[in-house]
């Protein structure tokens, strides 16, 4: 409750609603205010933001377990935390922002003891005038989280990982400072960016194979290729988009697109390109071919010359085929890109991606579907042919005996990819075994004693110092409750799970087993569900606010009371 003073300047009720409402809305205040904006408006704010800290205080003082995902970038750190309590209050926020503190592994660790002491410290940052309390460091709340903290998030750079370790003491902690200690003692895992980590099913698998690679390099990625050169050129993009607009049979293709929408420096981004080459191969090969055309001195003429001349039909079936693996893979990085994902439906993502490439390469049909099935037609038909100084080029189909080398390669690549899957995320990950909370899995799945479900929830009661056959049985008996939240609602699993454990205690339902666990799995997941639904508090130049940020997931619990 923020305490409102009726003495004289005290500044009204509504003006601290109004100044709320306009931090929730992310709005910067000096911008907002203009001249206005006074030495007021920064006290008001500053004790916003100290009621809003509080409340997180008392939420953080509750935790049993507390989840940090952290950024680091250059000589900057940003940390979110995700929380939840014995009675299964789940709360995120920002822990701060630190900038220009370093950017080796031991800075990493000593900007996030920097930040957790600056969370764990009231009234602190204070705006200039103010004749308040002096900074107090709460050093209860301070263990408690450093003891609570059990998972750290980060992506896989080399300081990242070495933070990781000296955090939890498994590297000398002296990296950090002489004399240090471990931050975080009980941690239990290190996890990683599952995004970053599954983009690698698209970069690595096709460079194990010669013929894959340089058809990569020479259509897509390398600069001398022809989807970079007109990418690259405002020129050739017009006279692409000219020839998209003339050709014909595009029914499905949804709005004729007008470039190639390429971005060398995210891998995944190649997909785009990619497909709409394929897609409008006829226009994209007469853009070749005017190029080889108008540029003959230059570079561009060249380049496009030698790609028209070494095409041949093998190599447009192939990049095809790559083209369909690119779309899987992307699909799969797109559901793990999303702040909100469940890890507990990771896996079944993971599988539903197996299944896909296996049906398409390994049991060939990828002809059947796709851009494959497209070229495939268009390659029939005869429409697509070459002009080149001294012959016609034309493409009358693929041979059975070329179509099958062509898939063989696929199978290839689909079996790289599987294990690279299986390297990124192992059967034994402790993420991987909140598969078993998966309310999208049939119920009989998870009833049926398999050796795989064993692994999972012994995995689950080995970490959390449970009985695994406890565990089981209480899943299985609240998970009814579950699928209900979750029909009734539309709900993730993680939220279902929520709401249903917080009916079930009350009602006083046994989950000693349970809970310990469902603590874990809903506060490491607290972090993105509750960053994507409510914004940042932005604030320009005021040192107050540039360690603690704060997320306003709370600020329609604040009630303004004025003291008579």
């Amino acid at each position: 409750m923020l305490l409102i003073d009726d003495a004289p300047g005290a500044p009204p009720a509504d003006d601290f609603r109004s100044l709320l409402q306009s931090l929730q809305a992310g709005k910067p205040q000096k911008s907002s205010h203009g001249a206005t904006y006074s030495d007021k408006c920064a006290l008001m704010t500053w004790a916003l933001h100290e009621t809003l800290l509080d409340m997180e205080r008392d939420d953080m003082a509750k935790s049993c377990t507390i989840s940090l995902a952290r950024d680091a970038r250059r000589a900057d750190l940003l940390i979110k935390y995700g929380i939840c309590t014995e009675n299964f209050t789940a709360r995120a926020g920002v822990l701060g922002m630190s900038l220009g503190g370093g950017d080796r592994g031991g800075d990493i660790v000593r900007q996030t003891r920097k930040l957790i002491r600056r969370f764990c410290t009231k009234f602190a940052n204070k705006p200039r005038w103010n004749c308040g309390p002096e900074p107090q460091f709460m050093e209860g709340l301070f263990n408690h989280m450093t003891s609570k903290i059990e998972i750290v998030m980060s992506d896989s750079a080399a300081n990242e990982i070495l933070a990781g370790d000296v955090g939890a003491g498994k590297r000398d902690v002296n990296i950090e400072d002489e004399g240090a200690q471990e931050l975080h003692p009980n941690l239990k895992m290190i996890g990683r960016d599952k995004a970053h980590a599954f983009r690698k099913v698209l970069q690595r698998p096709y460079c194990a194979d010669e013929f894959l690679q340089a058809l990569m390099t020479d259509h897509v990625l390398g600069s001398h290729s022809m989807v970079q050169i007109i990418s690259n050129s405002h020129e050739f993009s017009l006279w692409l988009e000219d020839e998209i607009s003339r050709q014909e049979q595009t029914a499905g293709f949804g709005a004729k697109c007008k470039n190639l929408r390429s971005a060398k420096h995210r891998f995944e981004s190649h997909s785009t390109p990619l497909g709409r080459m394929l897609l409008y191969s006829p226009a994209f090969l007469a853009t070749c071919q005017k190029i080889a055309e108008n540029r003959k001195g230059n570079k561009e003429g060249r380049c496009a010359l030698a790609y028209l001349e070494s095409l041949t039909p093998e190599s447009l079936c192939q990049f095809s085929m790559l083209g369909d693996a690119a779309d899987e893979g992307l699909l799969l990085v797109r559901a793990m890109d999303k702040e909100n994902v469940d890890m507990a439906e990771i896996a079944t993502v993971v599988h539903s991606f197996q299944s896909r490439i296996g049906a398409l390469f390994q049991q060939s049909k990828v002809v059947e579907c796709g851009y494959t099935h497209y070229v495939l037609e268009l390659l029939r038909s005869g429409s697509l042919c070459i002009f080149l100084p001294n012959a016609v080029k034309k493409f009358k189909g693929v041979d059975s005996g070329m179509l099958e080398r062509c898939i063989t390669r696929m199978r290839c690549w689909a079996r790289l990819a599987v294990e690279v899957l299986r390297a990124e995320f192992p059967h034994h990950s402790l993420f991987n075994a909140t598969q078993v909370f998966s309310l999208k899995t049939e119920r009989e799945q998870v009833c049926e004693i398999t050796q795989t479900t064993n692994v999972h929830f012994h995995r689950l009661a080995q970490v959390f110092d449970v009985n695994a056959a406890a565990l089981r049985d209480q899943l299985l008996r609240h998970r009814p409750v579950a699928e209900q939240m979750m029909r009734e609602g539309g709900l993730k699993s993680r939220d279902a799970w929520l709401r249903a454990m917080r009916r079930l205690g009350k009602s006083g339902s046994p989950s000693d087993h349970l809970s310990p666990v469902m603590w874990r799995y809903i506060a490491w997941q607290a972090i993105g569900i509750e960053l994507a639904t409510f914004g940042l508090v932005v604030v320009e130049e005021t040192n107050y606010m540039e360690s603690n940020l704060t997320v306003l997931n709370g600020g329609d619990s604040i009630s303004f009371d004025i003291i008579d």
